[in-house]
């Protein structure tokens, strides 16, 4: 695991100087000019923070197709719900760093698959190691850089992460004992902050960011 970040930090480190520290910013009437920008830790951190996102919803994505072949139907919405949430990460953290001036590409992350139980087995681990290590330390260094817009969004992921922990567990028990009666049939996604609930569950808006519950989207 610590070798993957490592190597997901280093291809950040790389697409960045590759991109050069040279942004394209829009002045008031429209004209747009090439600004100087300053490399800091947060640059960095938000571009490994957007490729494990990317990363978390190529995985999700596979692991929902092996589910379908392994007929574990039930575990097929989750996936899907998890994968959509990460593309809303991927979007709120893009745009912190196209605020602070970062531009970055990369290309389509190779995912390993293995059986329903041993992907899940993964994305515990992941996961548990992004709210307890990762993010935190991101944003600790986004507070020494004064990068008040990487703060928010990666502070939102992290919470998002956080309140979604009931159903990673429930997943787990269903998962481990064979009995998926207890899953939710359908998970909604927030299409602002990426917080997930069971669908027969779902506020009138989100605890979150307090996004209507009209707008999200249903994974059944």
């Amino acid at each position: 695991m610590k070798k993957n970040t490592l190597l997901l930090t280093l291809v950040a480190i790389f697409l960045f100087a590759a991109c050069g520290n040279q942004a394209v910013k829009e002045d008031e009437n429209g004209d747009k000019d090439s600004v100087e920008v300053v490399l800091t830790p947060t640059h960095t951190d938000l571009q490994n923070a957007i490729q494990r996102a990317d990363l978390n919803a190529e995985r999700f994505n596979a692991f929902a197709q092996k589910a379908k072949e392994e007929k574990l139907p039930e575990m097929l919405p989750f996936f899907q719900a998890m994968a959509a949430a990460e593309k809303v990460y991927i979007s709120e953290l893009s745009e912190a760093f196209k605020v602070m001036g970062g531009q970055m590409s990369w290309g389509k992350p190779e995912v390993e698959v293995k059986s329903t139980r041993e992907n899940f087995a993964l994305m515990m681990k992941e996961k548990e190691q992004e709210r307890n290590e990762l993010y935190p330390a991101f944003i600790e260094n986004a507070g020494k850089n004064g990068a008040d817009e990487a703060s928010v969004a990666l502070e939102m992921v992290l919470e998002a992460e956080k309140m979604i922990i009931p159903l990673y567990e429930a997943a787990d028990k269903a998962l481990q004992s064979g009995n998926f009666s207890k899953l939710p049939l359908s998970y909604s996604v927030c299409p602002k902050c990426g917080l997930t609930y069971d669908s027969k569950l779902l506020p009138e808006s989100c605890d979150l960011c307090g996004t209507s519950k009209e707008k999200f989207t249903a994974y059944k």
